[in-house]
């Protein structure tokens, strides 16, 4: 699967846009885009393959910093878990922490 974010041009240098995302800068290639200063892009893999209107940009970069933030929480967690299981077991398979979608045969159940 692959995923694009949205970034605002914030400059522009021939075919290459310096693009903020939160405040982050990277360069991106807008070749393939009619994009202007000022307009939202959709970027994957260093590319801007989407202008996107505002309102769009600022839902979809609103859903990204949600699932950040649940991330964040299920990491924090599962780093609790993972720090009083692991450590006295010394493994993960003997902890019992097979991962849900495999079999104890590895296999996709």
């Amino acid at each position: 699967m692959c995923v694009a974010i949205p970034g605002k041009i914030t400059s522009i240098d021939g075919n290459t846009a310096s693009v903020s995302f939160g405040g982050a800068e990277m360069n991106v290639n807008i070749s393939m885009v009619d994009a202007e200063i000022g307009d939202y892009v959709l970027v994957h893999a260093g590319c801007a393959i989407e202008v996107m209107a505002e309102d769009k940009a600022e839902e979809l970069i609103s859903l990204f910093k949600e699932l950040e933030e649940i991330l964040w929480k299920q990491k924090k967690s599962f780093n609790i878990y993972r720090n009083t299981t692991v450590r006295k077991s010394r493994s993960w398979r003997s902890a019992g922490l097979i991962p849900p979608v495999f079999s104890r045969t590895g296999s996709a159940v």
